[in-house]
């Protein structure tokens, strides 16, 4: 069975051995949609908390980047910072 984006998921396609109804498509997209909120919410907790042990070792929380994205297009990219500033020992 052939992947469909949901865009594409109509029922038109007289030549596919299983038809998508729009029942299925409208399901599909809600539960995709919920997945999602449940991943960035079980996220969340572990980037609170990191956040929180960044702040207390001073600087800023968020690290950003100039990337390179689909047709070269650029993009800036945000990520929890991991770097230390510290002094080197002499």
């Amino acid at each position: 069975m052939k992947m469909m984006r949901f865009d594409e998921c109509n029922g038109n396609d007289f030549n596919e051995l299983h038809r998508k109804s729009s029942f299925y498509c409208v399901n599909k997209r809600i539960m995709d949609i919920l997945g999602g909120c449940f991943g960035l919410i079980l996220s969340a907790i572990p980037i609170i908390f990191l956040a929180i042990r960044i702040k207390k070792d001073g600087g800023s929380i968020f690290y950003a980047q100039e990337r390179i994205g689909k047709n070269g297009k650029p993009f800036t990219m945000y990520k929890l910072r991991s770097m230390v500033h510290r002094m080197p020992m002499i």
